[in-house]
C-alpha cells in the first residue's frame, strides 16, 4: 500500500477514551453525580469542590434540581 506519514494507528472508534489513555474525568462525573442526586451533599465521601460546584449549578435551577 501507499506509505503513511505515521508509524501507528490507534482505534478511535472504540468510544474508550481511557483505554486510549485519555485520564477519566472524575470532577464532572462527581457534580453531575451530584446534582442528580443531591443527597451526595451530605457525603463526607466527596469533594468539597464538587460539591461547591453542584450547589452552585443547583442554586441556578428554579426547583433546585436539574
Amino acid at each position: 500500500g501507499v506509505e503513511k506519514p505515521f508509524t501507528e494507528v490507534i482505534k478511535a472508534n472504540i468510544g474508550d477514551a481511557h483505554a486510549m489513555g485519555q485520564k477519566p474525568i472524575t470532577f464532572i462525573r462527581q457534580v453531575l453525580a451530584i446534582c442528580t442526586f443531591p443527597n451526595l451533599l451530605c457525603d463526607h465521601t466527596v469533594p468539597e469542590d464538587a460539591k461547591t460546584r453542584a450547589q452552585k449549578l443547583l442554586d441556578g435551577c428554579g426547583g433546585k434540581s436539574l
